[in-house]
């Protein structure tokens, strides 16, 4: 996978943004991938509260260390409340069906994921308080993790929604279709050297500012790793593509992704992953 330039970025991400909004037309109801969840559940497992949107299970392998403020939570073998903040849904091979999320030790609860796996992706769809209703005008997010043929991670991609309305851009004024309106999309793509994780790409784009060639919309952030012989990381730099920015980051000692959340995204495809 080649690395993005200041000139084929906007294509790609306008590209990416299409391809969401199309699995989001072919999909309209999840309620299917909620009943498929509900019968093939046998393991349900606990995470302690998080910022990021799986908790401790969001593939994102850098963004806490690159975005300050963020937590990533862990896995809880014995809760300790009635609902956890998280809780993960997984098939008899492992294999993510659904997760909810707390919030405020409330009975019920107040968001809801649901996954899907098509090919080499997996695509989920987030509800707000849905009470077992998924019609998919309703998501709030869509996300998709893709995978290389070797069951790497390559992408991570996450499209805010809010309610449909019309979406006045020449792919969807043709047509006349009825889409979600995007308020802000994310993608992370992960380039590797030797198998191991070399650097990462971050792009984050607002549809909504009128001049998409301005210096901040589309941006791209590339984040170069830097490990010793144990495979620790020992710094790292961020370049700014379009400002030609670089920031250098030397944490006070060498330190590892977390192996417990990577490691099971980069088994997923293969089969039966490990998670605790």
């Amino acid at each position: 996978m080649e690395k993005l330039s200041t000139d084929s970025l906007i294509d790609y991400v306008l590209n990416v943004e299409k391809e969401l909004y199309t699995i989001i037309s072919d999909k309209t109801d999840c309620h299917d991938l909620f009943i498929e969840a509900m019968e093939n559940e046998v393991k349900i497992l606990h995470g302690s509260d998080s910022t990021l949107g799986y908790g401790y299970l969001n593939p994102t392998p850098i963004y806490e260390m690159v975005v300050g403020n963020v937590k990533r939570g862990r896995m809880i073998k014995r809760p300790k409340v009635p609902n956890s903040p998280f809780e993960y849904y997984f098939d008899k091979n492992n294999k993510i069906l659904l997760i909810k999320r707390f919030q405020h030790l409330d009975e019920r609860f107040h968001q809801i994921e649901l996954f899907m796996f098509r090919g080499n992706d997996v695509i989920s769809f987030l509800f707000q308080d849905p009470q077992n209703k998924f019609d998919i005008k309703k998501a709030m997010i869509v996300r998709r993790t893709r995978f290389n043929e070797f069951g790497f991670m390559v992408e991570f991609e996450k499209m805010e929604l809010l309610p449909f309305r019309l979406f006045h851009d020449n792919f969807w004024h043709s047509t006349r279709v009825e889409a979600p309106f995007n308020t802000e999309l994310n993608i992370e793509r992960y380039h590797y050297l030797d198998g191991k994780l070399e650097s990462i790409e971050m792009i984050w784009f607002n549809p909504n500012i009128d001049d998409i060639n301005q210096n901040s919309n589309p941006r791209l952030d590339h984040v170069q790793l830097y490990k010793n012989e144990e495979d620790e990381i020992t710094s790292y730099d961020i370049h700014n593509l379009r400002r030609n920015y670089t920031r250098a980051c030397r944490p006070s000692k060498p330190f590892r992704i977390n192996k417990g959340f990577y490691e099971y995204w980069n088994q997923l495809m293969m089969g039966n992953p490990k998670i605790d």
